[in-house]
């Protein structure tokens, strides 16, 4: 049994390593950065680098890992990184002859990656959505922006490109906000999504529905609340919680299926605070950054993919522990912390008694473990390089790299 788990250098990356690892199962873990968090997990048995499918290019990656999975009997690829997963959906009959591939057909995947897609089939079917226009021209922008109801968010057409959401509110940020995203170079055979969606901005709380689907039938589900988000107006969770309700199973389980999905995905909502209403944000198609939570709740969805995936049959699991709570703590919820101190709407002193709430019987930490401690000692020094050590010399920077990463080392192939 073995599998290759791409992007190792984030935290769902280490959950899926340590997930398959623990049930025996041979795991290569691979990324384009050389210090990635789980090739120094005890549960990576080998590593490899590949070419960045984003800055090299997807064509590049699709020749390396044909060239490793020809060399070497592997079982499954897990893709866990956008590019990676849209790289194997691309060229998937390619590779499937010799390794499975357990991700969408490109024209499956394309209806989630692209965001406009996702949000025509939704209203089509009467999936509340937030308005949304779809602007082929930066006059069509100008035009937008003057009828529209602000705060509005601009966000991109396809998952991961051209940077992240940005949250507006006047027609003069708009307008300039909305040139400085198009203008962002998209990825690789992207090029005709540069225009960027306007939305809506919902306030509420966010939620997440997450599935794995098997030839668009369910076969596992789960769900969360988001408590804590850095920026604090919408982005990573840093603390977060399982939830069950049946709203959202409910209306997760119709957007995949309307979709005809394939593999594992995220369907995001808010529940609008001023109808009490979901309604839908966007369908992530690949794993989640809060998969650690799904896994310590009871619902194993990389195992379960993998065990899908070389053709064993698995019972639709449905229940999982509710109210277990998952903290990423450096860097996210210290962030988080930091900004909401900076807020003037905030409860300093509550928000201080809980952060500073570590210990907790429904608590789990992203990275943390005694079982595997050296990723989370990894993510501490990688943190303090790109937060604290971007203030010191390249000499200082130079002495803390040579001190940790030669004495962890990685068992390469």
């Amino acid at each position: 049994m073995s599998a290759i788990v791409t992007d190792a250098q984030s935290n769902h990356a280490l959950s899926a390593v340590r997930s398959l690892g623990k049930k025996g199962i041979d795991v290569t873990t691979a990324s384009d950065y050389k210090h990635a968090l789980s090739f120094y997990s005890r549960y990576s048995e080998h590593s490899l680098i590949y070419p960045s499918p984003l800055r090299e290019g997807i064509e590049f990656f699709v020749k390396f890992m044909l060239k490793q999975v020809k060399s070497k009997k592997y079982d499954v690829i897990i893709p866990i990184g956008p590019y990676e997963t849209l790289a194997l959906s691309i060229y998937k009959e390619k590779i499937l002859p010799y390794i499975a591939v357990p991700v969408s057909d490109y024209e499956v995947f394309l209806k989630a990656w692209d965001k406009s897609q996702t949000f025509k089939i939704a209203m089509e079917n009467n999936i509340p959505c937030p308005t949304t226009f779809y602007p082929q021209s930066l006059e069509e922008v100008t035009e937008i922006s003057k009828k529209v109801d602000y705060p509005v968010i601009i966000k991109p057409r396809i998952t991961g490109g051209q940077g992240g959401v940005e949250y507006i509110n006047s027609p003069s940020e708009l307008i300039t906000k909305y040139k400085t995203m198009h203008n962002k170079p998209s990825i690789p055979l992207m090029l005709e999504y540069t225009y960027p969606l306007i939305q809506e901005y919902i306030p509420g709380e966010g939620c997440g529905f997450y599935a794995l689907f098997w030839n668009s039938e369910t076969k596992a589900v789960f769900a969360l609340r988001r408590i804590r988000e850095y920026p604090l107006t919408g982005g990573p969770s840093s603390l977060r919680e399982s939830i069950s309700k049946p709203d959202i199973h409910e209306l997760g389980v119709k957007v995949l299926k309307l979709l005809q999905w394939h593999g594992v995905a995220m369907v995001e909502f808010r529940r609008d605070s001023r109808d009490g209403k979901l309604k839908l944000i966007e369908v992530n198609p690949k794993f989640w950054g809060s998969l650690h939570l799904s896994i310590a709740s009871g619902v194993d969805f990389p195992l379960l993919l993998y065990k899908l995936a070389i053709g064993e049959d698995v019972k639709l699991v449905t229940s999982y522990k509710i109210g277990l709570k998952a903290r990423w703590l450096i860097p996210w919820d210290i962030l988080w912390y930091i900004a909401s101190l900076r807020s003037s709407t905030t409860n300093k002193l509550q928000i201080t008694r809980d952060f500073f709430k570590f210990l907790d019987n429904n608590l789990v930490y992203d990275t943390l473990s005694l079982d595997d401690p050296k990723p989370a000692i990894i993510q501490v020094v990688q943190s303090y390089r790109a937060i604290i050590g971007s203030m010191a010399g390249p000499r200082a920077r130079a002495a803390v790299k040579r001190l940790i990463y030669p004495k962890i080392g990685v068992r390469a192939l």
